[in-house]
């Protein structure tokens, strides 16, 4: 009996401080991480992502006052439609993710509204569709500006500043080009603009050529072209405007991974601009120093900087959650957030919109510099 008795006091000692060493230490959460399947002919977005996304998970987990720990989940989808709603939804059954950082392409978010509306758990992107926002999906979290702010942005200083009314655009032609050509259009009519021709051209990454499409342009009285690129698209355009001796000025939108290459805008006149997402500035300099020093240059852009600021503002969403943690009440979180990160300052609007800014650059002596910071009303 005695025995008996000793044994239920250490019990009754033990047990306690197990259930404290459970509400008090740390809890684990999943952050599922939604990336286009590796391969050959895969684009470098995945790798960028999740490397950006894991420094941030590194650098949160270490934190001694960050009691809620982050679990990362990497998925990897197929490119095609019935590939990424499998997967996706597989995600959600098997992994149950608080959140997910999911894709950047326009095209998969499409696929997945549907799922992401159904299943409620948030979704952050990076993809610039304007629509995505637009479709009532209370789900959906955007870390970039999007194509018709960026439109709005890119023509007022045109058509305001340097007041060049009669415009040309040419766009990659996948639903991310043609969304911005629609806005481009709208946008340049309300602000006393015109589009006078408008070109698609097939994507194709570095690979890309648009020599056709740039002696046609030089038919039209056009007397700025705006140019919409698909990462990675925006230096053999360059290179073929040169080729071409196209001389009209111009405004690349993102497109371009490294501005500081060699030779790069060689031969750029003057008078051409860049409307970018992110650009090297002494507010940023200390990210692109870590991430450049740990991953290369070709992590130093907008994407990388969208998604490590996007799993930031997750996570301090997160820890923000008084109660249970669920996909309900991290998407509660999302909505009251402020943050400032490596793109600029996020708060989200009722459609899951943030950002409403861009820089402008412009090219002088063959060097980007930046002319300013515009934020959209």
């Amino acid at each position: 009996m005695r025995k008996f008795i000793h044994l239920l006091m250490i019990l009754l000692i033990i047990i306690p401080l197990v259930l404290l060493a459970g509400c008090w230490g740390p809890k684990e959460v999943t952050v599922s991480v939604l990336v286009q399947e590796s391969g050959p002919n895969s684009p470098p977005h995945s790798k960028w992502i999740w490397n950006v996304v894991s420094l941030a998970a590194d650098e949160w987990n270490s934190e001694p006052m960050n009691k809620i720990k982050i679990k990362l989940d990497k998925v990897e989808h197929p490119s095609t439609p019935e590939g990424i709603k499998n997967t996706y939804n597989n995600v959600i059954k098997g992994k149950k993710p608080v959140a997910i950082l999911g894709s950047p392409y326009s095209n998969v978010v499409f696929t997945l509204m549907e799922d992401i509306a159904e299943s409620k758990i948030p979704y952050l992107t990076a993809a610039t569709n304007e629509k995505i926002t637009k479709s009532g999906n209370k789900a959906v979290f955007r870390v970039v500006t999007h194509d018709k702010t960026a439109c709005k942005i890119a023509i007022k200083y045109v058509v305001n500043v340097l007041e060049k009314k009669k415009l040309a655009v040419l766009y990659t032609d996948n639903v991310f080009g043609q969304g911005a050509k629609d806005s481009i259009v709208e946008v340049a009519s309300e602000m006393g603009g015109r589009v006078v021709k408008s070109l698609p051209y097939k994507p194709g990454g570095d690979k890309v050529d648009v020599r056709n499409q740039i002696e046609e342009l030089k038919e039209t009285d056009a007397e700025f072209l705006l140019i919409w690129p698909d990462v990675g698209e925006g230096v053999p355009i360059l290179a073929q405007i040169k080729e071409k001796q196209y001389t009209i000025p111009f405004m690349v939108r993102n497109g371009i991974l490294n501005l500081y290459a060699d030779n790069l805008f060689a031969e750029i006149h003057n008078d051409s601009y860049l409307s970018l997402d992110f650009f090297r500035t002494a507010e940023n300099m200390e990210w692109v120093v870590k991430v450049e020093t740990k991953y290369g240059k070709d992590h130093v852009h907008f994407i990388p900087a969208a998604y490590y600021d996007g799993a930031n503002i997750l996570f301090n969403a997160i820890k923000s959650v008084s109660g249970k943690i669920t996909p309900n009440s991290v998407r509660e979180q999302l909505r009251k957030i402020t943050y400032s990160g490596v793109l600029g300052d996020y708060r989200f609007d009722e459609n899951g919109d943030s950002l409403k800014s861009s820089f402008i650059v412009q090219i002088k002596e063959e060097r980007p510099e930046l002319v300013k910071i515009e934020i959209s009303e």
